[in-house]
């Protein structure tokens, strides 16, 4: 914006000299005070303020075996002396072959990795999760990838193990049900 500067040195001397010990000062620390200096000088100051953003980054991998589970029956006849008639007494346990599932975190960020069972339609079987001999409760809590080697990310690994029963008549593996891995 432009001024007329003589103006305003006019001004600033008829003030100063009709109020003995006063003087003006523009914004900041300069003043006009005679006509043998009629302009100011102001200073321009400026200031540099960087900021990084740091944008969180997710990737994490699921990694899973076979997931192929045989489901054993096996029936005894036990002679019952009260009732002179054998009665069927049936057990049935499962084994599995690659039911390990392992997530890797590879964000900048700690995740959790949420594992659930679910038996398709028809089926009676129910599935649950552990980490060595400890049911799974929460999920696998994940601290953030950084600081740590590429080929080592924070990592953990659960297996399914399976309860129920399964058809006799399904000889062959089929689908019985889905795991679904949400990561937060």
């Amino acid at each position: 914006m432009k001024r007329n500067i003589w103006g305003i040195a006019a001004f600033a001397a008829a003030l100063t000299a009709a109020v003995p010990g006063l003087a003006f000062a523009a914004a900041g620390n300069h003043t006009v005070d005679s006509m043998d200096t009629p302009s100011a000088v102001i200073d321009v100051q400026a200031k540099y303020e960087g900021s990084t953003d740091t944008q969180v980054v997710y990737k994490v991998d699921v990694e899973w075996g076979a997931m192929e589970f045989t489901y054993h029956e096996s029936a005894e006849n036990k002679w019952n002396p009260q009732t002179h008639q054998y009665e069927l007494s049936v057990t049935g346990s499962w084994s599995e072959s690659g039911n390990e599932v392992t997530v890797k975190n590879h964000s900048n960020a700690g995740v959790n990795a949420a594992l659930s069972f679910q038996a398709a339609d028809g089926q009676s079987v129910t599935g649950e999760f552990y980490q060595g001999d400890d049911r799974l409760n929460e999920g696998l809590v994940l601290e953030s990838a950084v600081g740590t080697p590429a080929d080592a990310p924070p990592s953990g690994t659960v297996q399914l193990k399976l309860s129920g029963s399964l058809d006799s008549a399904m000889t062959d593996f089929s689908k019985i049900g889905t795991i679904t891995v949400t990561v937060n």
